[in-house]
């Protein structure tokens, strides 16, 4: 589900149970969300799941619009432009998108509305991500472990292949058929360990 989403206060939430916080965290008032979801097997667990189980105890927030950017810089670009000339534009205090493609659209159109100063979240750590990190244009993108999910991939094929259950021997924990293998946040002060690779 390609997650594209507009905040105002607490929390910003997306699809596949990456989060960020914002200056009111833990707060008791509400916030205000806007997200998108298309389909995508990556993004098993919704944004209202992710939302209920990750901070039910302690962040209220409310919906403001729902939509989809499909991955993509240009249709990202389009729906944050219609987000900012639309009625809910002063409300939005961030904005997370579950790649970094939509997250790069999100920044040109806040360039474009002179609002560069409303945070933007991106999922994927592109080495065009991570110079935007540098720049300060993006705050942060989140790493999806590309390696990890490789090395897990192989050893639980190995595994089922030498007749052994799939995790046997192994650090990966399987939960309902899905292995999880951890993301990694990456802004200013850890973007060195990541502008390496």
């Amino acid at each position: 589900m390609p997650c594209f989403t507009a905040m105002r206060a607490e929390i910003a939430l997306m699809s596949g149970s990456a989060f960020a916080v914002t200056h009111h965290a833990f707060s008791s008032g509400a916030g205000r969300t806007s997200d998108g979801n298309g389909s995508h097997a990556s993004t098993l667990k919704s944004p209202s799941y992710t939302k209920s189980v990750s901070w039910q105890h302690y962040l209220k927030t409310e919906q403001l619009q729902l939509d989809t950017a499909m991955w993509d810089t240009a249709q990202a670009k389009d729906k944050m432009d219609a987000w900012l000339s639309g009625p809910n534009a002063n409300k939005i205090e961030v904005v997370i998108a579950n790649n970094d493609a939509m997250a790069m659209g999100a920044v040109e159109a806040l360039k474009a509305h002179n609002k560069s100063s409303i945070p933007v979240f991106g999922v994927d750590a592109l080495p065009e991500a991570l110079a935007l990190v540098k720049s300060g244009a993006l705050v942060g993108t989140v790493l999806n472990d590309a390696n990890n999910q490789a090395k897990a991939t192989f050893d639980l094929a190995k595994n089922l292949a030498d007749g052994k259950g799939a995790a046997d021997g192994t650090n990966w924990k399987i939960d309902n058929k899905v292995v999880r293998v951890p993301y990694v946040g990456v802004d200013k002060d850890n973007l060195a360990e990541f502008s390496k690779k």
